[in-house]
């Protein structure tokens, strides 16, 4: 008996080992179905790093809300407008305007989409709640007034770098979720889904930054209005368990996945050498999850080599091309 439990135990022990490299090697092909090529790129495939976005606002400072945060600028293109693609900037949630509208993107307005960049409310004046629904606010108001912009038709991008990443992944992957109370009729019976999602650099998993001595940890204690458990870095009450994953695109994707909902496409762009915000803690996860739900036709993720937390000119730009192409005419 003595021998038969030894040998079950052993077998228990192949059993998950197997088990364990069963779900990497999984992921690992998961993975290389969705990312997109950054090595020997033509000179024609990057953005070139002096481009910047220098566009005038067609229509400036437009208010989508009671608070003087609350406002967008409209770019409109030269052409019959394709979709919109609204831009939410970064700045760790308190800094930063709609002005600063990020290259790459950018250029989609001369191939035929209006870029609406957002403005939005900033911490410590408010916190994660309010902000997410800053977001959630933009992109009704977007679909109410698209009409009046010339952008009828086509579909809604949300787009954002860093923290606007942040924002832009929660509202693709939790649409509704975060609706502030009281929204006017006008906006509240507005359809909150977006048909797209862009995030350059946007933390997914902010649960990660909680573990203590992370670089970042402040700013995302500063943006949940709570501190690290045990690790505090500000002088916040200590957050619970469930906040920063309710604030966690990457919790989203993996809820979407488990309730068996359909994500919207999404182009993922990380730096591999972010050391604020860690593709391997916060890119390469999200992109996993993101495709169980959206496919992998549908979800493109581009790990940038070389390049840190501003990448804008590494990415291939075909690839991004090509991605916003499809998504407009699915």
């Amino acid at each position: 008996m003595v021998q038969m439990a030894g040998s079950m135990g052993r077998h228990t022990g192949r059993s998950r080992h197997l088990a364990v490299v069963t779900v990497l090697v999984s992921s690992m092909i998961l993975l290389a179905s969705c990312m997109v090529n950054q090595t020997a790129l033509a000179p024609g495939d990057r953005l070139d790093p002096a481009v910047a976005f220098d566009a005038t606002p067609t229509i400036a400072r437009v208010r989508y809300g009671p608070d003087p945060q609350h406002h967008l600028d409209v770019f409109e293109p030269s052409i019959p407008a394709m979709g919109i693609v609204m831009w939410f900037h970064s700045g760790g949630w308190g800094s930063g305007d709609q002005t600063n509208v990020d290259a790459l993107v950018g250029t989609l307005l001369d191939r035929g989409y209006e870029i609406v960049a957002v403005d939005y409310r900033f911490v410590p004046d408010v916190r994660a709640p309010e902000i997410a629904a800053d977001a959630d606010r933009a992109i009704r108001f977007v679909r109410a007034h698209r009409d009046e912009w010339g952008a009828p038709m086509g579909p809604v991008i949300v787009a954002g770098g860093s923290a606007g990443g942040h924002l832009a992944l929660l509202a693709a992957a939790a649409p509704g979720v975060f609706a502030e109370a009281g929204l006017p009729e006008e906006l509240r019976v507005q359809d909150p889904h977006v048909d797209g999602v862009i995030s350059m650099v946007g933390p997914s998993d902010l649960g990660w930054y909680l573990t203590g001595g992370i670089f970042g940890q402040e700013m995302i204690e500063n943006f949940l209005g709570c501190s690290a458990p045990g690790a505090p870095f500000l002088p916040l009450p200590s957050c619970d368990p469930g906040e920063a994953a309710a604030f966690s695109p990457l919790a989203w994707a993996s809820f979407a996945r488990f309730v068996h909902a359909t994500l919207p496409p999404a182009f993922l762009a990380y730096g591999e050498d972010d050391g604020l915000v860690p593709p391997a803690s916060q890119g390469t996860p999200l992109a996993l999850e993101w495709q169980r739900s959206a496919g992998a036709q549908w979800t493109w993720y581009a790990l940038v080599q070389g390049e840190g937390h501003n990448l804008t000119s590494g990415v291939n730009r075909t690839a991004f091309d090509e991605w916003v192409r499809r998504v407009t005419d699915r």
